[in-house]
Formats: structure tokens, sequence, C-alpha cells
């Protein structure tokens, strides 16, 4: 689990994604991440499964304050102990 933001410029709203492992057959197919709010895609290459959601409003405006509105997220857990933003 880790906390992205939109790379839609008129979006830039953080969520959440979940990776599910995949049937571990090694083959990377084309994978969408769906962004909650505007419904932004972007593909990945990967075997596994992700699932998106919005964050509560507390969670938004506590990684807005930290982070900006426009900034960029760290590659560092915020909140959750253990888990690695992209």
């Amino acid at each position: 689990m880790w906390i992205e933001r939109c790379n839609n410029q008129r979006c830039r709203r953080p969520y959440q994604v979940n990776e599910f492992n995949g049937d571990g057959s090694g083959q990377l197919q084309p994978v969408d991440i769906l962004c909650p709010h505007c419904g932004r895609s972007e593909v990945r290459w990967s075997e596994s499964v992700f699932l998106t959601h919005a964050l509560s409003c507390d969670e938004e405006q506590e990684i807005n304050q930290r982070q900006g509105y426009f900034g960029t997220l760290k590659r560092r857990a915020w909140r959750y102990p253990g888990v690695a933003l992209r």
C-alpha cells in the first residue's frame, strides 16, 4: 500500500494504491492504475493487480499540508509504518 498523487494537472489529488500479487507466472502485462477522483489512467507493466481508492478528507488534508497541494510525495511512509510512497 502506498500513496500517489494524480498526474493530471487539473486534479493532482492524492490517493491510496494497493498492490496484490499476481499468479506468479512472471509474465508482465499492462495494468491500469486509475485515479479515483478524475479517472485518469496510468499504465504500468506488472504481474500484480492494483486497486485504488480515495483518502479520507482528513488524510488528504494532512498530505496537502505536509507536501503542499502541488508538491510531490516523498518515497517514504507518511502515516502508515512500513508503507512506502511512490
